[in-house]
């Protein structure tokens, strides 16, 4: 699964807490898709650490002794994962876009339409801006047309509550259980 949002929307903590109950991970920050593998898009992994700010630290009880920081004048930490790390590439079964709830905003999974899904993922795209101004445009859009069309692109809304990332871990994991294995 891939999760995509904001700078702050939860990624790196949702990895973090997937992490924690035994699931394999395979990036934080930029995960990169083999749209043209045999089968359907496939993840492939990344580097070994999940970046986490100060509050998603202190909620997983992780000490900060010996972390690296993100940036010096930032409370952001790589958190290495050599344990839980995957090297092997992974069928992408679902795309998460999320978004904090709000004044009464319900929770949960929803499936997006066609034209959200398009907009939303193609807005996550890395360095996107480069990407148009080198003149990649036409080959992004159809790209992630063609992402958006083999796999489910769904809507998360969540409340930032540290103590509901463990539950909702749960929750996605086992609405994936026969795709995952």
């Amino acid at each position: 699964m891939a999760f995509c949002g904001s700078s702050g929307a939860g990624k790196s903590t949702i990895a973090a807490g997937f992490e924690r109950e035994g699931y394999p991970v395979l990036a934080d920050d930029i995960s990169v898709i083999d749209l043209s593998a045999p089968g359907g898009p496939m993840v492939l992994p990344s580097f070994p650490r999940i970046k986490l700010w100060r509050d998603a630290i202190d909620a997983f009880a992780v000490s900060t002794e010996n972390l690296e920081r993100s940036r010096p004048a930032l409370e952001k930490y790589h958190v290495t994962t050599h344990s839980s790390f995957d090297t092997r590439p992974a069928r992408l079964t679902a795309v998460y876009h999320l978004h904090e709830t709000r004044g009464g905003e319900p929770e949960g999974i929803s499936p997006m339409g066609a034209l959200p899904a398009l907009r939303d993922t193609y807005s996550n795209v890395y360095r996107r801006r480069l990407g148009q101004s080198l003149g990649g445009f036409e080959a992004m859009s159809n790209a992630v047309g063609r992402l958006c069309e083999t796999v489910p692109v769904m809507r998360f809304g969540r409340e930032r509550n540290f103590s509901k990332i463990l539950p909702t871990v749960k929750t996605i994991a086992g609405m994936h259980a026969g795709l995952c294995a």
